[in-house]
């Protein structure tokens, strides 16, 4: 009958397209032949042979064509719309069939193809390319990420794909970005996100020994807290827009990123710690900095995390770093003079930390150096608050 017959030329069509388009690029006009395949793509409904629609399209990313910023213009958009659509198709099924899988790794290969093209140093122009990414694909791969499961055989690569998205924006795409949001939505889009690195952080996606892999997502984070962080001085820090719960999760989430296991330098040879250190830095110390100033800015809202960041806190002065311990120990000091200032004592911030010191001697942390440092930094501070004295 015609309707199967029209439905095999479409998929021929689909599929021997991308192969001529290297003879046919020599005497189309690039851009009129990008509008060509757009109206060719626009033309299949929505609903019918998407398969073989993101396959087609993977392959014309590879081409000589899509590496040309006029012609991404007219394609990415309609590239974008499709990878959603069938994102959001395999998020809202309630069966992992064969069939999904494959249209997952099909998608996956797609934009993933997109962000190679969009990386390479040939690409020209790709800021308004990776804005519309952000802007239309980033909150669905997110989500894709967060239903997916780690055990996933594609959360991986979802994962890394958003690593990429990530990577590629930069401050201008991350404020507009942000600007998008109400102030409800943009809460509810930074706490999702704080639980999803925090997650991503606690159980990695790469085997252990893929340290490049790791150490990659764990600096592309790195920078979007930094980000989220500044968003919240300048939105969720007075007291009158204070948000407890977000900057509570803010500061579970940066203990948990310096105390990974990936990032404890001690643990690995002295050779690929050098190599880890000369091409990533010492990503503890950088978040580290971060919490200490990040702790010293929520004035009066500081007797709110006191004493449920204690334990937090200690976990993250106990990492075998002096530069670190000396950063950062002196914010116990603080929560003793933020609670007595509060209560006229300091019961909570005491009960807790003997509490917490106990169980972390315990299970093998701490060292004679730690606990000398701990003294020394809390009598020196003392010193210097004659009202704190016994």
């Amino acid at each position: 009958s015609e309707f199967p017959t029209t439905l095999l030329q479409q998929v021929a069509a689909l599929k021997y397209l991308p192969t001529v388009l290297h003879d046919v690029e020599t005497v189309f006009d690039a851009k009129l032949l990008s509008q060509l395949l757009y109206e060719f793509y626009t033309c299949v409904p929505p609903d019918k042979l998407q398969r073989q629609k993101i396959q087609s399209m993977t392959e014309i990313v590879g081409s000589r064509l899509f590496k040309k910023q006029e012609c991404r213009d007219i394609l990415l958009p309609m590239m974008l719309r499709e990878l959603r659509v069938v994102l959001l198709r395999r998020e809202e099924g309630t069966v992992e069939s064969g069939r999904s899988l494959e249209d997952g790794r099909n998608c996956v290969a797609l934009l993933n193809n997109i962000l190679e093209v969009l990386s390479g140093s040939d690409a020209g122009e790709t800021f308004q390319h990776i804005q519309e990414i952000v802007a239309h694909l980033l909150p669905t791969v997110n989500r894709t990420v967060i239903t997916m499961g780690r055990e996933h055989a594609l959360t991986s690569r979802v994962v890394a794909c958003m690593t990429a998205i990530l990577s590629q924006m930069d401050d201008r795409h991350y404020s507009s970005y942000l600007h998008t949001f109400s102030r409800t939505d943009l809460v509810d889009f930074l706490m999702e996100t704080f639980l999803l690195f925090k997650d991503l952080i606690g159980k990695h996606v790469y085997p252990s020994d893929w340290v490049g892999m790791i150490m990659v997502q764990n600096r592309v984070f790195l920078r979007a807290i930094n980000i989220f962080a500044d968003t919240m001085n300048q939105t969720f820090l007075d007291n009158n827009s204070f948000e407890v719960q977000l900057w509570n999760n803010y500061f579970h989430l940066a203990v948990a990123f310096i105390t990974q296991e990936s990032l404890q330098l001690q643990h690995f040879s002295p050779t690929k710690r050098n190599n880890i250190v000369a091409k990533y830095g010492d990503m503890r110390r950088l978040i580290g900095f971060a919490i200490r100033d990040m702790w010293y800015k929520l004035g009066v809202n500081k007797i709110c995390f006191i004493p449920g960041l204690v334990g937090p806190v200690l976990e993250m002065t106990l990492l075998p770093e002096e530069e670190l311990r000396r950063a950062t120990l002196p914010i116990f000091f603080d929560m003793m003079l933020c609670e007595h200032s509060h209560s006229g004592h300091f019961r909570k911030f005491e009960n807790e930390i003997i509490l917490k010191l106990d169980h972390e001697v315990e299970g093998g942390g701490g060292d004679e150096q730690y606990m000398e440092l701990l003294q020394s930094i809390l009598l020196e501070c003392a010193a210097q608050r004659p009202q704190m004295a016994p």
